[in-house]
């Protein structure tokens, strides 16, 4: 063949490729998961503000191009089976192959009367009739999932769209190797939907934001944090509106022991380094400053004490590295 013909022909291929390459369509309310390199979206809202069945991923793989990204549409191997949006999405299975999605839906526009989860296998890129055992979960949208090491997936509050219009804060657990949902866990202490749920190296999941339905804040202070605690020790350090602050006085000379922030939104002015005892105010003694020092250092050991002897009697450990939630009364949140 000629070589100007192959030439030509190569850039006919090219032109042809770019030409159908699949981009989608711009969308809000999707879910998305990540397995290997790929990120895999799963429906959202369209521009005609409906709902989506469309399974798609992009290839992050190096080299990867932001200018050029590289999408790989499922959808015409593999539709999810009902259009799907404010719904969440996590990655569960014996070898993390599996992607579980949580929706209120059974089947266009038929709404639940329990949570439906389907499962999409990314190896054979088939959707498949997976039977659950337990109690299911009442259908609720706007929530996040995320899963520890041992395959359970977490599921905190969420919004119920058909009966109440409430969002909630139930724990739902779904063991995604023996499928089963699990029963027996608190409730979260504060009332969410349209969260982020993050789960840290450590086992703990972090609950921060959304909204829930008191009417005189809507949207959930961004400070008032959720974390599950792993043990007592732990408990000391994450306290629910206990922020342990050790700060040195230079006016006083002595170490000052804070609980809470300021209700004004005020900050208090904390110093990079101590006072040296030959600068401290009042008294230029060395000793002068070692005194308050190892007060304060007691002084805090003893209320690390109590407060853990407290919680100990009043709380129910949650690892969510070993075991499941245990009723937890009172407040985790930071």
């Amino acid at each position: 063949m000629n070589p100007s013909h192959i030439l030509i022909t190569l850039v006919l291929k090219l032109v042809i490729t770019t030409v159908v390459a699949f981009v989608p369509t711009s969308r809000y309310l999707q879910s998305s998961v990540v397995i290997n390199d790929k990120i895999y979206f799963l429906g959202g809202i369209n521009v005609s503000e409906k709902g989506t069945n469309e399974l798609f991923y992009l290839n992050v793989s190096l080299p990867f191009s932001t200018v050029n990204p590289k999408w790989t549409d499922l959808t015409a191997i593999a539709p999810i089976p009902v259009s799907s949006a404010f719904s969440p999405s996590c990655v569960g299975g014996s070898n993390n192959t599996t992607i579980f999605l949580f929706e209120h839906r059974i089947t266009n526009p038929v709404n639940a009367s329990n949570l439906v989860t389907f499962t999409f296998d990314i190896v054979t890129q088939k959707w498949i009739n997976t039977s659950i055992s337990g109690i299911t979960p009442p259908p609720r949208q706007e929530m996040k999932a995320v899963a520890d090491k041992n395959g359970r997936i977490y599921i905190s509050g969420g919004y119920d769209p058909f009966t109440t219009q409430k969002s909630y804060n139930n724990t739902y657990v779904l063991d995604s190797v023996s499928l089963t949902w699990l029963s027996s866990y608190p409730s979260a202490l504060i009332i969410r939907s349209d969260y982020t749920a993050t789960l840290l190296p450590n086992g703990q999941i972090v609950y921060i934001g959304g909204t829930n339905d008191d009417a005189r804040a809507t949207e959930i202070d961004m400070t008032q944090v959720t974390k599950f605690l792993l043990d007592c020790v732990n408990s000391i350090i994450f306290l629910t509106v206990l922020l342990f602050l050790l700060d040195i006085n230079l006016r006083y000379n002595f170490w000052k022991l804070v609980f809470g922030g300021s209700p004004t939104g005020t900050t208090p002015h904390i110093g990079s380094t101590p006072p040296s005892g030959s600068t401290s105010p009042g008294n230029n003694n060395n000793n002068s400053l070692m005194i308050p020092l190892v007060v304060g250092i007691g002084g805090t050991i003893v209320v690390g004490i109590v407060i853990a002897g407290f919680i100990c009697y009043r709380k129910y450990r949650i690892d969510i590295r070993n075991n499941p939630y245990i009723a937890t009364p009172g407040s985790v949140a930071i």
